[in-house]
């Protein structure tokens, strides 16, 4: 079928539509305007009556405006997308402002969800066909003002998921993206910048079983990293560009630290300072010479004392409702079983932000790479983050008090009061 007979056949479709709007109009919403009842029950009848007249009219106005681009497409018969003319759902325009329906495409994308004015507005599903491929990008997100928005998943045809956050149609803040092919399996759980990995992130390559924990800018490791290897190794390096730059600390599986430069293939190369796990430590220049094993010249020290264990490598809108709370529940007695209830919910802001944190904490520490050397590291992270949820409850408390117009006694004062000196709060410093 041709775009000229698409058309006509949508055009005929619109014109009995608009036909069968102008004889309800005609004899029964005009007649029954027209006779304004005097009796006060009466009255209250016919102002819903005048209400649904003005959605019927916006209902009338909207087919007729579909019909009259209609005519003009016949008319240039221009090859413009389906978006241009295409007709949307027009049952919930009696009830709401926003419209649900189907959006499709002259390339293949189909939408379905929520629109607002012609665009995407709310929750919708898109499909988007790839060019080279015989599969679909599905996402499934929420949408502003026909750009996606906020939280949401794609499910890529390559066999790729990402779950987290979208700007204006590109991944930005916090998400997860991991691979699920056979070919090249790998999870990132970090953070997105203009569609490209930024900031902290935590990559695991399933395949070789090693995992980076440290910065990235535009999908390149930058900056300061830690790299944990299948076979236990761990060490801390500068990246630039993806590459390794400077000098680093490579522990090894003995409990032997290597504190120097070393190749991708973590072989000991110039200048450097090993420590054996017996307190020995030999420092001079080191060399790998092809499976003749580690060349060193240097000075051998073994007067040192067994040294003790290494340090750890590397060191929106509130409710009312929930601002009501907080301010309820001041007092120590009651304060601890309201954050456990909050920290247990996934629509409190600090069960939110308990979450985010679980989330990060173990793609850092769990699964794939997970390496005792880590363990003093992990024990400060969560102290820290105790703290700052901590922190994060008092700013809510603040901001709650100010907008009650309250002020807090000195002794219910939740804010005044240190996370060590709370009901359990000791435990999480002697951990």
């Amino acid at each position: 079928m041709s775009t000229a007979e698409i058309l006509g056949s949508l055009l005929q479709v619109e014109e009995n539509f608009s036909s069968c709007l102008a004889r309800i109009h005609a004899l029964i919403l005009k007649p029954l305007l027209q006779a304004e009842p005097h009796d006060p029950k009466e009255k209250e009848n016919f102002q819903l009556l005048v209400l649904l007249n003005d959605r019927f009219q916006a209902l009338w106005n909207f087919t007729e405006e579909n019909s009259r681009i209609l005519r003009e497409k016949r008319g240039s018969c221009d090859s413009g997308g389906i978006q241009d003319f295409y007709i949307l759902w027009k049952g919930d325009l009696f009830l709401s402002l926003y419209i649900q329906g189907t959006l499709k495409w002259h390339d293949g994308r189909n939408h379905v969800g929520d629109f607002q004015e012609g665009l995407e507005h709310g929750f919708g599903i898109c499909l988007v066909p790839r060019r080279s491929e015989d599969r679909y990008d599905c996402y499934k997100c929420h949408w502003y003002q026909g750009k996606m928005q906020g939280y949401g998943i794609c499910e890529y045809g390559s066999d790729q998921v990402y779950k987290g956050y979208f700007k204006d149609n590109v991944r930005q803040g916090f998400g997860i993206l991991e691979n699920f092919s056979a070919e090249h399996p790998f999870k990132y759980t970090g953070q997105w910048e203009n569609d490209k990995k930024n900031g902290y992130g935590v990559w695991e390559d399933k395949e070789r079983g090693e995992r980076y924990i440290g910065m990235w800018l535009d999908d390149l490791r930058h900056g300061e990293g830690i790299v944990v290897t299948q076979s236990g190794l761990c060490y801390q390096r500068t990246f630039h560009a993806d590459k390794m730059v400077g000098l680093g600390i490579l522990l090894l599986e003995d409990d032997s630290v290597y504190e120097g430069n070393f190749t991708e293939d973590l072989a000991f190369v110039g200048k450097g300072k090993l420590s054996l796990a017996n307190g020995f430590v030999l420092e001079g220049t080191f060399s790998a010479r092809g499976g003749r094993g580690l060349h060193t010249r240097g000075v051998l020290n073994t007067s040192n004392e067994p040294r003790e264990p290494q340090p750890p490598i590397g060191t929106e809108e509130i409710s009312e409702d929930i601002l009501e709370e907080l301010v309820q529940h001041q007092e120590l007695p009651s304060l601890q079983s309201y954050l456990e209830k909050a920290l247990r919910s996934s629509l409190h802001p600090l069960g939110k932000l308990l979450r985010a944190l679980s989330t990060a904490f173990q793609a850092t520490y769990s699964g794939i790479g997970a390496n005792r050397h880590l363990l003093a590291m992990a024990q400060e992270e969560v102290k820290f983050y105790a703290k700052k949820i901590w922190e994060f409850y008092q700013g809510l408390l603040g901001l709650a008090l100010e907008r009650s117009g309250q002020k807090p006694s000195e002794e219910a004062d939740p804010r005044s009061v240190p996370l060590r000196d709370l009901p359990g709060g000791s435990q999480i410093w002697e951990c």
